[in-house]
């Protein structure tokens, strides 16, 4: 079983929308990994040395409206 948080789904959300790792290849790698037992978030960044951008989702919650 893993916990994953909002913010790391919307990492996930991100890295499958510049066509990266699946969710399912994410969970699999963190569990056969160095940090088995350290956050989604580790794993993303440290183990598979990735930097997602903000999704288009987040970005779109972000914007400004206008009147």
């Amino acid at each position: 079983m893993e916990i994953v948080d909002i913010e790391e789904l919307e990492m996930i959300e991100a890295l499958q929308e510049s066509s990266g790792p699946s969710l399912l290849d994410i969970l699999r790698g963190k569990q056969s990994g160095s940090l088995p037992n350290a956050a989604v978030r580790d794993h993303i960044l440290h183990v598979m040395r990735l930097r997602p951008q903000a999704s288009a989702n987040l970005l779109l919650l972000c914007e400004p409206t206008t009147s």
